[in-house]
Parts: structure tokens; sequence; C-alpha cells
């Protein structure tokens, strides 16, 4: 199945230019294709970006950490609770986020190509 570049714009998922709207976002160091949100870091994803979209729950590999991800139509916001009450909320254009999202083996890979579909 060939994809076009970039990819259609979904009817019910946000850009990420829609989500940096009205919020403060910051490129990552040494990260220039990744942004993050400092100013949020007391809120879960849930909170801080609660009107976003659907968002998935999983648990790092190591079981101590929860990663919160919502998909946009273009990429999509990981956010990590780096420790309890403490989020590490970031946002990625969609070839650094489905890069991500295999990195951390969230799911097994058989699930992964059905997850990363976009509507």
């Amino acid at each position: 199945m060939e994809e076009s570049y970039p990819p259609a714009q979904s009817a019910t998922r946000k850009t990420c230019a829609q989500i940096m709207a009205g919020r403060t976002w910051e490129r990552m160091p040494g990260r220039e294709i990744r942004w993050h949100a400092p100013q949020n870091q007391e809120e879960p994803v849930e909170e801080f970006l609660s009107e976003a979209g659907p968002i998935n729950e999983f648990h790092s590999v190591d079981q101590n950490h929860r990663i919160q991800i919502i998909k946009c139509a273009d990429g999509g916001v990981i956010s990590y609770e780096v420790r309890p009450g403490r989020w590490l909320h970031t946002l990625q254009p969609i070839a650094a986020f489905r890069n991500r999202i295999f990195e951390m083996n969230l799911m097994p890979v058989e699930e992964l190509g059905t997850f990363l579909e976009t509507d």
C-alpha cells in the first residue's frame, strides 16, 4: 500500500500544528524534530491535552513508568511519567513518532502496524 506524503489529514485527529496552538512548546535540545512542553510537567496528558483526542496508555518495559500516547493526523504526542506526578510531554512528526513507538517496545510487533495507522 502506498502512502502519500505528507499523509492525508484525518477528519477525526488533530494535526501537530493544532496541538501546538495555544501552548508553549520548545524544541528538545539535540532533537530538532521533537518538541516538549516544559511548563506542563505536573499534568498528565488527560489534563494537559484533554481536547486532543483519544489517549492510549501503556507501561514502560520495566513497568515503572506510565506512557500516554495521542495519535495526530501527522504525528503524535508521547507523554512519559518520569516519576510520580512529573511528566515529559513530547510532540513529534509522523516518522519520529512511529520510530519512537517502535523503540519503546510497548506492544507486540504484530500489533504495531495496526496501532500506528491513522484514521
